[in-house]
């Protein structure tokens, strides 16, 4: 149940990559000019031939600091003269401060002093702070607006998919590898949490290509195959989220979030009857049924039986309110 309410919670993300500035993935970032803390000028064109990340970020704000630590430890980790990390800030009155903490935390990044806000307004910059990868040929690889718990899973990922690298990080940050008769299960574990956690902070795209490359993995892991067919099903693409759910029921037939996100699947495509077939299987033991009843009550909604939608829908909202709340405590769902 955890497994689906997260990934469920897809659906319900209120800041995603895709909010965090107004140019789009693959568009050429525009160019620009600004004077660095030293005096010299710096523009974007110097980085071209190199994956350059720019951190805008604002002075005393502790998310943006941990930013700038998180990305400096990313960059002396990897070593990689093939990647230039760029700070901006706006302009301030005294950048004493600003001195004293690159100082301390031994950054050695670049600053640009953005004093007319021209990348601000040129990217559409909308959160502080706002990392921003691109490419060697000057196009837009993916944002990070603030600082989540993921962030340098989701930079080491950005960066290495670019560099062409299979590697992901752990919860630390740091490459996993394994040997043995282990590694195919560590890899595919890999692959699948840091697909829940670009999900779980609205990179979908990214989530998408990292939950395939689980499924690639192992491809005898049914959840793999499920959790790429709920992402599927959140970027509308229903025919292919149906494949992933009938993939997991080729190896767990009696699963119920394959069950559920199937018979989601066929809604979205119209197929009414076979959805709720499957669905009514899907509430069939299952100890959580919430989101099986919802899709039952979308289901009979579609066909007009209001009645029917409507307790389901109760159903539903019950079966919310009972994994919710038990005797003398509020908790999670389990």
């Amino acid at each position: 149940m955890i497994k689906l309410l997260m990934i469920m919670a897809l659906f319900f993300i209120t800041i995603s990559a895709a909010e965090a500035m107004s140019i789009k993935a693959g568009e050429l970032v525009p160019d620009f000019s600004l004077k660095t803390l030293n005096g010299s000028i710096a523009s974007l064109m110097d980085y071209r031939g190199k994956t350059t990340v720019i951190i805008y970020w604002r002075p005393g704000q502790g998310r943006s600091q941990r930013t700038l630590k998180d990305a400096a430890k990313i960059s002396k980790k990897s070593g990689n003269d093939r990647i230039s990390f760029v700070t901006v800030v706006a302009e301030v009155l005294d950048f004493t401060d600003i001195i004293k903490l690159l100082r301390d935390e031994e950054i050695d990044f670049p600053v640009l002093i953005d004093k007319d806000h021209e990348i601000f307004g040129k990217l559409g910059i909308r959160v502080y702070p706002t990392t921003i990868a691109i490419d060697a040929e000057g196009r837009l690889m993916q944002a990070i607006p603030g600082h989540p718990p993921a962030y340098m899973q989701m930079l080491q990922n950005i960066l290495a998919q670019k560099q062409g690298g299979d590697g992901g990080p752990d919860e630390q940050g740091t490459s996993l590898s394994a040997s043995g008769d282990d590694s195919s299960s560590v890899e595919i574990d890999m692959y699948y949490n840091t697909a829940l956690k670009f999900a779980e902070s609205g990179q979908i795209e990214l989530a998408i290509k990292t939950a395939e490359k689980s499924v690639r993995s192992g491809s005898e892991r049914s959840a793999a195959h499920e959790l790429l067919g709920f992402l599927f099903l959140n970027n509308k693409n229903a025919e292919r989220a149906e494949q992933e759910f009938k993939s997991a029921l080729s190896l767990d037939s009696s699963s119920p979030d394959a069950l559920t996100g199937l018979g989601a699947s066929l809604i979205a495509q119209e197929k009414v009857d076979d959805a709720i077939s499957v669905l009514k299987e899907a509430v069939k033991g299952n100890p959580h049924p919430a989101r099986a009843l919802y899709e039952l009550g979308r289901a009979y909604t579609s066909m007009g039986m209001l009645d029917k939608a409507s307790l389901h829908y109760q159903k539903a909202l019950q079966q919310v309110m009972s994994d919710m709340l038990l005797p003398s405590e509020i908790k999670k769902c389990r």
